[in-house]
């Protein structure tokens, strides 16, 4: 056994004494680069020395040493990782691979433990499975290479490279060879009847057609038909199995992965215009106040588009008595009626339901090689009212329609408030003196939260905020159920089914209905939850490349200093969240660049400083002051 070494043993001492001093340890995460941070949400320094053992989102333990009234972390043991598989771009040093994760915050480069590929080259993307860290004494980080993403050149590399990150398909279905035959079907011949679609200049998955005709007593009969790709393949075939997994289609800035085959989806169903085309239809009759008769008619039919109109041309026609691009005088007539409808409908849901509030949509125009032409600005006009009024009519009435008949179905229920917060809300209900609670102070009903809602848009934009962290999420449930959210019972959609798996399963259900020798088919549920996290990975895909494009787009505009209008829409004590009017980007403004004494107020969400004041709602003068390269945060400076 070896004696203790004196010299070896003061050096240690030495060395320990002149560390910052030992106050304990802790398990926390490693956020970002060069920091720690506790359930507390403190954050920790971690050196440059340390950092190059850890990627961001680990959970480790450490040492915390303090000095200066400063805290250092020192990492002592591997708890777990974050990462499991990331995209990465692969380069190549001393002749051996290696991949780089996309993910500016992963400062990395990974050593290949093994791989599928067999002719890598240098910047293509692949999808990568990680397997080994470097915190459990080893001295690289590597993983296993699954697939490639995109070759280097791939002008959607970002796109795909976005999606296999959240492990959504970036690819449609096999569009090999098959034979979409249409199943035995009784329709009703329907052609002759001037149908109408109106949708975007560019949709090739066309699913909706309307026919309208005037009835009695100043009412309209109007006639809903919707794609129906269930009549080509079978439930539980491969292609249904695999449109259950997909969810619905994804919807990026010059990109979509469509949910079904585009043989199918965007040919076979598509409601091209003087095709003859399957459809499933209903049929309802709207009376003079706008409200929707209960003697509802679904049935199959085949249907012949008269006219593929874009919402442009629909408006023009309306508004300033432009030219159609069809000669079909029946077209016109069918315009017309449409607009009175919506008319009705939007009168009679102002009265007696709950419109969505307008807001502008922006849409990114697209170069050849996918940089940013133009942002276009598109506000809600008549055209596009009138097909949202006739899917709700549809949606409301299908979801009346299952309900009454099977007692499921996929619904969309919203209960309005989330009631599991319930004691706080009735906390800041009283605060602000107000109750729309029913009369036993136990239910919210639709009547009360229209009421609640109606108030609330008249509320400044601190109690909005406010209110707002008690808004109850969209949901989908096979049970019926209210939707607060819109003011309607039983909301159950099927408008889309080329699109959304969950109306392709209505279309199912209504046809079992309606049809006797269709057996009525077993729901299964297991895939609701799927669904809903399924649709908000989408969701963080497009946010995504939103945020890389707008990115992208602005360099031109900060090296100019661009003047923007934006508009105030959250206010912490970090700073200003703005929208920029123009175009749609989300920008930040830091609170310290507009006054260093500036004041975060709790209550009021304001900041405050001597000379100003400033609000959720505020339109104010920016100009770009900085654009991550790396998560595409946008700052800006305020023009005074």
């Amino acid at each position: 056994m070896l004696q203790d070494n004196p010299l070896l043993n003061k050096l240690k001492k030495e060395l320990e004494e002149s560390l910052p001093k030992k106050t304990g340890t802790v398990k926390a995460h490693v956020k970002g680069f060069g920091f720690l941070e506790t359930e507390k949400k403190e954050k920790i320094f971690l050196s440059q020395k340390f950092m190059k053992q850890l990627i961001n989102g680990d959970k480790i333990e450490a040492i915390i040493r303090e000095q200066d009234k400063k805290k250092y972390a020192e990492p002592i043991k591997l708890i777990s990782s974050e990462l499991e598989s990331f995209t990465g771009t692969a380069i190549k040093k001393n002749n051996k691979f290696f991949i780089v994760p996309d993910n500016a915050l992963i400062n990395h480069h990974f050593k290949i433990e093994e791989s599928n590929i067999i002719d890598m080259k240098e910047n293509e993307t692949f999808l990568c499975n990680f397997s080994q860290h470097k915190m459990n004494n080893k001295t690289s980080f590597n993983c296993k290479v699954q697939f490639k993403v995109a070759e280097s050149d791939d002008i959607f590399k970002k796109w795909k490279s976005a999606l296999a990150n959240l492990n959504l398909p970036f690819h449609g279905p096999n569009e090999q060879e098959v034979s979409f035959a249409l199943n035995d079907e009784k329709l009703i011949d329907l052609t002759e009847k001037p149908f109408v679609t109106i949708d975007g200049p560019d949709t090739k998955d066309i699913d909706d057609a309307l026919y309208i005709e005037k009835a009695s007593n100043n009412s309209y009969k109007l006639t809903i038909a919707i794609a129906d790709p269930t009549s080509y393949f079978e439930h539980e075939s491969t292609l249904d199995e695999e449109a259950r997994v997909r969810i619905s289609t994804i919807y990026l800035p010059g990109m979509n992965v469509p949910m079904l085959p585009k043989k199918l989806s965007e040919e076979i169903c598509s409601l091209r215009p003087h095709q003859k085309k399957s459809t499933l239809c209903c049929e309802v009759i709207i009376d003079e106040n706008g409200q929707i008769n209960k003697d509802v008619h679904f049935f199959m039919a085949w249907i012949k588009s008269q006219g593929q109109l874009s919402y442009e041309q629909v408006f023009e026609f309306l508004q300033n008595k432009t030219n159609l691009p069809t000669s079909n005088p029946l077209v016109e007539q069918q315009l017309q009626l449409l607009e009175l409808f919506c008319q009705k409908r939007l009168s009679y849901r102002h009265k007696n339901e709950i419109l969505f509030k307008d807001q502008n949509e922006y849409k990114f125009e697209l170069n050849e090689d996918n940089s940013v032409k133009n942002i276009k600005t598109e506000s809600k006009n008549i055209a596009h009212k009138i097909v949202e009024e006739a899917m709700i009519v549809a949606n409301q009435v299908a979801g009346h329609f299952l309900a009454t008949k099977l007692n499921k179905g996929i619904f969309n229920t919203n209960s309005g408030l989330d009631m599991a917060k319930r004691t706080e809300i009735e906390s800041l209900f009283k605060k602000l003196n107000i109750n729309f609670f029913d009369n036993n102070n136990e239910n919210l009903t639709i009547e009360n939260y229209k009421n609640y809602r109606e108030w609330l848009d008249e509320q400044p934009g601190y109690i909005k905020k406010r209110l707002r962290k008690f808004n109850a999420h969209t949901s989908l449930s096979t049970d019926p159920g209210s939707h607060y959210g819109m003011g309607i019972q039983n909301y159950a959609t099927w408008t889309s089914p080329i699109r959304k798996y969950s109306d392709l399963l209505n279309h199912r259900l209504i046809k079992s209905i309606i049809s006797v020798d269709k057996p009525i088919e077993e729901l299964n549920s297991d895939f609701l939850d799927a669904s809903i996290l399924k649709r908000k990975l989408h969701r963080f895909a497009e946010r995504e490349i939103n945020n890389f494009l707008y990115a992208n787009f602005l360099k031109n505009h900060k090296l100019n200093n661009t003047i923007f209008k934006a508009e105030v829409f959250d206010v912490t004590k970090a700073g200003l969240r703005l929208k920029l009017i123009e175009n749609g980007a989300s920008v930040f403004l830091p609170a310290n660049s507009i006054d260093n004494k500036i004041k975060f107020n709790n209550e009021l969400f304001q900041l405050k400083s001597n000379e100003c004041t400033f609000d959720i709602g505020q339109v104010l003068k920016v100009s770009i002051l900085d654009i991550n390269d790396e998560n595409y945060n946008i700052t800006v400076k305020l023009i005074k």
